[in-house]
């Protein structure tokens, strides 16, 4: 990555992280966890540093609580203005929380479609499409040859470690910067498929 120019250091790349309606997500600051806000929780992260987030609330795993990390890998580039319009989309499955509730480890890269040579097939509205890659391929490898690796989730069954006397993480919680949720893009039509080729993708291995 720093070979390719590597991100800018102390960017805040908007992120728009979503669960399965009715399921709550809040992020880790300051070494304990923010109120959570429902289904989907639109911030700015730092490049390159871990981020724990806690999933409660799923729908059909009562009082079962996750807690996923994400960490990004590079920025996007949209125009200058319209970067909250632009974020980059991570997207917690019913089935990925299950298979985690149950102790498999999953591990999901987002990338970057290599627009040069796109998936030609149509995008369901909020629905991340997948690939499933096989036990002994790395994810992240397999993103690298598919375009542009941008996030790795990570999510499991185990629960954090906290200090007893403080009841935070044994391990500092990066900033986070709060944005206000993406709007509607007002590019024009033409220049809107454009974009949709581009969306991110993912890798996901079981």
């Amino acid at each position: 990555m720093l070979l390719r120019g590597g991100p800018v250091p102390g960017y805040f790349q908007p992120t728009q992280i979503r669960c399965p309606q009715g399921g709550s997500i809040a992020i880790a600051t300051n070494g304990t966890f923010a109120g959570g806000t429902p289904s989907v929780l639109n911030a700015g992260l730092l490049i390159g540093s871990p981020y724990r987030l806690k999933i409660t609330e799923i729908p059909g795993l009562p009082g079962v609580e996750l807690y996923p990390t994400v960490e990004l890998l590079d920025r996007l580039h949209p125009p200058v203005g319209l970067e909250i319009r632009f974020p980059i989309p991570i997207h917690l499955t019913s089935q990925e929380l299950r298979m985690a509730a149950e102790g498999l480890f999953v591990t999901r890269v987002i990338y970057l479609e290599d627009p040069t040579n796109p998936v030609v097939i149509q995008d369901q509205a909020n629905r991340q499409r997948f690939l499933d890659v096989r036990f002994n391929e790395d994810p992240l490898r397999v993103a690298d040859q598919l375009g542009r690796p941008m996030a790795i989730l990570r999510i499991g069954s185990r629960q954090p470690r906290m200090d007893r006397q403080t009841e935070r993480f044994m391990f500092s919680s990066p900033p986070v910067r709060s944005i206000m949720p993406p709007q509607q893009s007002s590019i024009p039509a033409d220049k809107l498929e454009r974009a949709i080729i581009s969306t991110p993708s993912i890798g996901r291995l079981r």
